[in-house]
């Protein structure tokens, strides 16, 4: 009762793995010492059972080394049955399974009185035959009945049995014999020389040998290998060694290497690495990078091993996707800064109504990744509802286009629906037909505004006869520099400006951050920076979804000093979609420190005019931030030489008195 206990709970605790515990080791140390120290008959005995119990179902399916605990502990019951003549036919039964499991068991260490020996060594000679194994030659592999063993006398069941040896640069030796109980046989191994071989520590161990251009003749893994080359017949032999990302190398072997056949070593090969490096580094965290399949890991990356030749990098964010074809030379360092771009997912044309200019139309979307620069563009083959219930529940793109035909007949315009996430969405009209239908949508989505412009700061006026744009304003900065009020420019970067468009132009062009200038016959210096531009609400040519999602990531990216002016720019976008109250939020959680141009006063300007669009409700709160905006005598809508917010706010104002 107590050994089916203990059986019912290894299989409950541990049915798979048990027999590969160390823990049934330490057991058998205790039983054993129970026994042998403390005379604890019972207690030893109960763990040896739980040992049999978790081993005994597997039997010769157990590796080596817990097959020879399993041998062990039969051996340790056969003493402590022995010990009570009551139990004593126990004993036996426990000789009989231990040399079913090993008939050449070694047992020196388990305390056999001279009973239990007489009674083992009389079974071996009743169930088996012995053969006695001799190899003379070193480094032979002999294999008995497909299982490796050593040379010397083994005990075998009646039958037939098959010795097989082998060793690099030899004949390969086979044999049946018959063997019967009590019989025993003797064979001796000699192997035929019939090759030379070579052998020699290979670094990297995962390298390729080829000998005489023929196939593989070793390969492998690791670090660092040992290779033995076999096959060098009479006559001169040309080694291969190769290994991806290093410089092959051959080596020559001489003939007098196989005169006469023998084993020889070479000095240790290392391959000389042929690698390029990779230096990877990213504006926006969480990008996990990718060569290919092969997962570079977490950015940034530094010196990066690349074997030489054409590659695609690909690194996930949490919003967006880079990628980039490569081209890694040996020896080179490749260092990139990896900008996500937003992900469009492109399902194709929608239905199966079929209307002239049908293929060629899909062909031209299925090519539409190679054509848009902006955007990471991937494929896709749902239904639009599906795809956006998907990507709004586990979102992994930003961006959804699919082509819908127009209900008409005959079919004679498609529809092109570009969407967000969050349902901002463009239509666009284009006729199958046209000789390139998707161009103004590919122009439209590689179409990415000036968010910013260099300027240096100065309001200028066009006045007939006068030799140059007018200055009627300037920043304290141009102030400074000498600029003059009421004076017109004389020459700016080296230029003569006719109008104060092309003084603009070549304000924005400067490759420095200052620019000489002459006004009245001085010579000055202007300092350039850096000013915002106000996008437009209502460009033909902007696809307004795509410039969502790219200010969306662009935010995610960009230092917190310019996190403000981008959600100022994103409100700005909302508005074409009317999103009044979505703009407003956006816009109250913009900041700028800036207090010229596009500054805070027109973030203040913007807000008062979203909540005037969502009614009398929300007048207080439109009036406070027009107050606001009022106070901002420097800040302009558009630009830098836009109109003055301060004045438009003062005149909404004055309008919505009661």
């Amino acid at each position: 009762m107590r050994v089916l206990a203990a059986f019912l709970l290894s299989l409950l605790l541990v049915p798979a793995g048990f027999a590969q515990d160390p823990a049934l080791k330490d057991q058998l140390a205790q039983a054993k010492q129970l026994w042998a120290e403390q005379g604890d008959r019972e207690g030893a005995m109960a763990r040896f059972q739980e040992i049999l119990a978790a081993l005994e179902p597997r039997g010769r399916t157990l590796g080596p080394e817990w097959l020879k605990v399993l041998v062990e502990t039969h051996a340790w019951m056969a003493v402590l049955d022995d010990r009570q003549p009551t139990r004593r036919p126990q004993a036996q039964k426990h000789l009989d399974a231990l040399l079913d499991l090993d008939p050449d068991a070694d047992l020196d260490k388990v305390p056999f009185n001279a009973r239990l020996q007489s009674q083992l060594e009389a079974s071996r000679a009743t169930r088996f035959g012995r053969l006695a194994l001799k190899v003379p030659q070193e480094g032979v592999t002999v294999r008995l009945d497909g299982r490796d063993v050593p040379p010397g006398t083994r005990h075998l069941l009646p039958g037939d049995h098959v010795v097989e040896a082998s060793r690099a640069g030899h004949r390969p030796f086979r044999q049946t014999l018959a063997l019967g109980v009590r019989e025993s046989k003797s064979l001796e191994v000699n192997l035929e020389r019939v090759a030379s071989t070579l052998t020699f520590e290979l670094s990297p161990g995962e390298a390729t040998v080829t000998l005489d251009g023929g196939p593989a003749v070793a390969a492998g893994q690791g670090a660092t290998r040992t290779v033995v080359v076999d096959g060098l017949g009479p006559g001169e032999h040309l080694l291969e060694i190769s290994a991806p990302c290093h410089r092959t190398r051959r080596i020559a072997v001489p003939a007098s290497f196989t005169a006469p056949l023998a084993d020889h070593g070479l000095e240790p090969v290392t391959l000389a690495s042929a690698q390029g490096r990779l230096d990877l580094t990213s504006p926006m965290p969480g990008g996990q990078a990718f060569l290919g399949d092969r997962p570079l890991g977490p950015l940034p990356l530094k010196g990066v091993g690349v074997c030489p030749g054409t590659h695609l990098l690909r690194v996930a964010f949490p919003a967006g996707a880079f990628t980039r074809t490569l081209e890694v030379k040996e020896g080179g360092v490749l260092a990139l800064e990896a900008r996500p771009r937003p992900r469009l997912l492109n399902l194709g044309l929608a239905g199966t109504r079929s209307f002239a200019g049908r293929d060629r139309l899909v062909q031209q979307l299925a090519a539409l990744g190679d054509r848009v620069e902006l955007l990471a563009t991937t494929a896709g083959k749902e239904a639009p509802e599906a795809a956006m219930a998907r990507l709004k529940a586990a979102p992994d793109t930003e961006l959804v286009l699919w082509v819908q035909p127009v209900e008409e007949e005959p079919i004679r315009h498609v529809e092109v629906v570009v969407t967000t996430l969050q349902g901002e969405m463009s239509r666009i009209l284009v006729k199958p037909l046209e000789e390139d239908p998707l161009g103004s949508l590919v122009a439209a989505l590689n179409r990415m505004p000036p968010l910013e412009v260099k300027h240096g700061g100065l309001r200028l006026l066009d006045l007939p006869g006068s030799e140059g744009p007018w200055v009627l304003e300037a920043s304290e900065a141009a102030r400074a520099a000498g600029i003059r009020t009421g004076e017109p420019l004389g020459s700016l970067g080296g230029e003569r400006p006719v109008t104060a468009a092309e003084a603009r132009r070549i304000m924005a062009e400067a490759s420095g951050d200052h620019l000489p200038v002459v006004q009245g016959g001085r010579e000055l210096t202007l300092p350039l920076a850096l000013e915002a531009l106000e996008l437009s609400r209502r460009d033909p040519d902007l696809c307004y979804p795509a410039l969502l999602v790219q200010l969306r990531l662009l935010q995610r990216q960009a230092a917190s000093g310019a996190q403000g002016l981008l959600a100022f720019h994103e409100a700005v976008a909302l508005q074409h979609f009317q999103a009044w109250e979505r703009a407003a939020e956006r816009l109250r959680d913009a900041r700028t420190s800036r207090k010229e141009g596009v500054s805070q006063g027109t973030l203040d300007y913007h807000t008062g005019l979203c909540l005037l669009r969502l009614g009398r409700v929300l007048l207080p709160e439109a009036r406070r931030a027009l107050e606001a905006a009022s106070r901002h005598p420097a800040a302009t809508l558009w630009g830098p030489e836009g109109p003055k917010v301060a004045p438009l706010a003062r005149q909404l104002l004055d309008e919505l008195k009661p």
